[in-house]
């Protein structure tokens, strides 16, 4: 039966390109296209997504120096190597639409004498991208068949909006039709919400439709708002806040973009919102480790680096220097400079170098945890968290009062961590027990009873020294049997004596 709406999905999805490319077909040969939907005073301007003509003679300037000229050379380099394989994965494909994309429409910029050259590569691709869906609907399930090729979408539509000018009508609609059918596939999905939204939100203002986008946008604030806590903690754990809001992996481009897309157009305030500059602040200095892996709370991997090169990194300081200074220090001996999936964002968005680096320094959030950093460059020097944050949601563990402690380079007191949704650890740890047992976590069970929720009341109070910090950790109603303070104390180093934690 599986197979069966596989194939129905698939020849559906072939006889719809088929009507298209008619349409397309018929349009050229009576001269008369079918122009796209454009508002009456929004969007009736190409390009508007997140640049315009007007800032083209800025951006070329900036490839005179660093490192936007290392962006530069990057985007020439994937312009010249890489090209679209009708035999590659389905992952493959859409990545490849993303790159070529993004690079070809940077180079439009940049290049202007060439700009013909650049345009006929970024349209050719494009037009691949009835090959890439069938191979989607194909092939791929679940979270492969939506959230990353929301992100290839978003960049598309990104390059479509800059080479706009110097398509013909029938181009436009040949590549609007096929990215419509894209948006059609992702948009009706009633999870993976960031995605969904920002995929939705800007074909709408691509489109010129401002009550869709209005609505996307508004949906899309309160969904990203859903995860964070007072205090900018991201509820779900390092790594998937991470992942989602500091763009360039495979999930995070839209989720992370649509943000920069509604500021540009004034749309939404995200910059100047005190929420989203703490809830950045908090991801390079409570969600990383002095080596830079992900703190482990919630569905976080024990093995991956927090220090994507990534164009919210580079852009960090749109919303505080404190962000800034920290993700300058999280990524300055990063092996790749700038990630091959974002160089357009990437380059538009750092409209000026990185600052001085600054490593982290302890913090509190009263809704959501403190994190005690130890005084010293080394990547072997002393980080210890302790997490307990006011609400929850689906990545969220039992973990209420846990804590985890780095020290010389490793995670030295860890909790379960995360090997992906519904996998166990080592074939020797279950699901169930990373996901639902307090047990799975450096905290404290009361008579033997599990937790009853995945949130607490928050650090009822604590401050900061040079010679230790202190936080207290209350479980509210989440252990089901009693109550749980947890007091966590950093004893810093001193002149002959090593430092440690005390519980």
């Amino acid at each position: 039966m599986g197979r069966l709406l596989k194939q129905h999905k698939i020849i559906l999805f072939l006889l719809t390109m088929a009507v298209v490319s008619a349409v397309v077909f018929c349009c050229s040969q009576n001269q008369k296209p079918i122009e796209p939907i454009q508002a009456e005073s929004f969007g009736d301007t190409h390009p508007f997504l997140i640049v315009k003509e007007d800032m083209y003679s800025e951006l070329q300037a900036r490839a005179a120096s660093q490192p936007w000229s290392n962006m530069r050379n990057k985007a020439i380099y994937i312009i010249n190597n890489y090209f679209y394989d009708y035999d590659g994965s389905a992952q493959d494909k859409h990545y490849k639409i993303r790159q070529i994309a993004s690079a070809g429409a940077l180079m439009y910029i940049l290049d202007p004498a060439n700009k013909v050259n650049y345009k006929n590569r970024v349209r050719d691709v494009l037009l691949k991208w009835d090959d890439a869906l069938a191979s989607i609907v194909a092939t791929e399930t679940n979270w492969d068949q939506y959230v990353p090729p929301g992100s290839s979408f978003f960049m598309s539509v990104l390059a479509l909006d800059i080479i706009y000018n110097d398509l013909t009508s029938s181009e436009r609609l040949a590549i609007e039709s096929r990215l419509d059918l894209v948006e059609q596939m992702i948009s009706p999905r009633n999870t993976w919400y960031l995605n969904k939204y920002a995929v939705r939100g800007i074909w709408n203002l691509y489109n010129g439709d401002m009550s869709g986008a209005s609505s996307d946008i508004s949906n899309y604030k309160n969904r990203l708002d859903s995860y964070l806590s007072d205090d900018g903690v991201f509820n779900g754990g390092a790594n998937y806040g991470w992942v989602r809001l500091n763009g360039g992996s495979a999930r995070g481009i839209a989720k992370t973009g649509f943000m920069d897309v509604c500021e540009f157009n004034g749309l939404a305030n995200f910059y100047d919102d005190l929420l989203y500059a703490k809830m950045y602040e908090w991801m390079y200095a409570g969600g990383v480790t002095p080596f830079r892996y992900y703190t482990i709370f919630g569905d976080s991997s024990t093995s991956e680096q927090g220090n994507w090169p990534s164009f919210r990194v580079n852009s960090a300081h749109r919303f505080s220097d404190k962000a800034a200074s920290y993700a300058s220090w999280l990524v300055q001996d990063s092996e790749n400079d700038f990630m091959n999936n974002d160089l357009l964002l990437s380059y538009i968005l750092m409209d000026q170098p990185m600052p001085a680096p600054e490593k982290p320094k302890s913090t509190i959030w009263p809704d959501g945890g403190a994190a005690f950093w130890e005084d010293n460059p080394s990547d072997h020097s002393l980080m210890g968290v302790l997490s307990n944050i006011k609400s929850d949601q689906a990545h969220s563990h039992y973990d209420v009062n846990a804590i985890s402690i780095a020290a010389f380079g490793e995670h030295i007191l860890r909790n379960s961590g995360y090997t992906g949704w519904e996998v166990g650890i080592d074939e020797t740890f279950t699901w169930s027990w990373i996901h639902f047992n307090a047990q799975s976590s450096n905290t404290v069970k009361v008579q033997g009873s599990n937790h009853q929720e995945m949130y607490g009341a928050g650090i009822s109070e604590g401050f900061l020294g040079s010679l230790f910090d202190y936080a207290s950790g209350d479980s509210g109603t989440a252990v089901s049997k009693g109550h749980h303070q947890r007091n966590f104390i950093m004893v810093h180093p001193q002149e002959g004596t090593e430092g440690y934690f005390v519980l």
